[in-house]
């Protein structure tokens, strides 16, 4: 049996937000200015930099198809129970939080840009700077959360067993990476971001992970 039309259409959406929130990896391939690919990834998406505008419009786009798909999940009746209900709501709101994470990018990249770095301690940044930084928490808290949330409720909602093994995959890996970049946060300096830049990248990749196990729960959902 197939699964529902709204399954598949929640499964496209989740798809293609895990591809547009991976979309930092072009910098590995392309010149992305004064702040690459080993720096904080929140510094390639800091105003003055050549990026900017590309990878803060996937972040913008990721938010809204996340939209879309939690609105076709919610409408199909797919929230049944106070832990589905967490797990969706989290989910909408790593979806503001991530809107939110370009809307307030920073103006500069202090990794890159020694002007900047001593700017910041000055504590003469733009607000924005300190607001990113609550936004990225945020949106990385809903993702542990969401993920959490839907792998108690597997069994109940008949996901199939390899489905929720990737997800136990996944939130291994987004535990382990979060401790490592909070880590790294701690240590790091002006002039050391290749640690902190390296360790937030795995971590984003396990986030875009979870973006795909929801994807696979709708995909392998079944009607009833």
């Amino acid at each position: 049996m197939r699964p529902p039309r709204s399954s598949r259409i929640a499964a496209a959406a989740f798809f293609v937000c895990a591809a547009l929130y991976s979309s930092w990896i072009i910098t590995i391939f392309v010149d992305s200015g004064p702040a690459q690919a080993s720096d904080y990834v929140s510094e390639l998406i800091a105003t003055d930099q050549p990026l900017s505008g590309l990878l803060r419009a996937a972040d913008f786009a990721t938010a809204a198809v996340i939209g879309l798909g939690v609105t076709v999940s919610v409408v199909g009746g797919r929230v049944r129970g106070g832990m589905a209900a967490v797990a969706w709501a989290t989910l909408a709101m790593f979806a503001v939080a991530t809107a939110l994470d370009s809307a307030w990018a920073m103006s500069c990249a202090p990794h890159a840009d020694p002007a900047c770095a001593a700017r910041e301690a000055a504590g003469a940044v733009p607000l924005s700077h300190q607001l990113h930084t609550v936004s990225s928490v945020i949106a990385v808290a809903a993702a542990l959360i969401s993920l959490i949330a839907f792998l108690r409720v597997d069994m109940a909602e008949r996901i199939g067993r390899r489905v929720h093994r990737f997800g136990l995959w996944v939130l291994g890996g987004l535990a382990a990476t979060t401790v490592s970049t909070v880590v790294s946060v701690f240590l790091d300096s002006a002039d050391r971001g290749g640690a902190l830049g390296v360790a937030q990248r795995l971590q984003l990749l396990c986030v875009s992970g979870w973006l795909v196990y929801v994807a696979l729960r709708e995909a392998t959902r079944r009607s009833g």
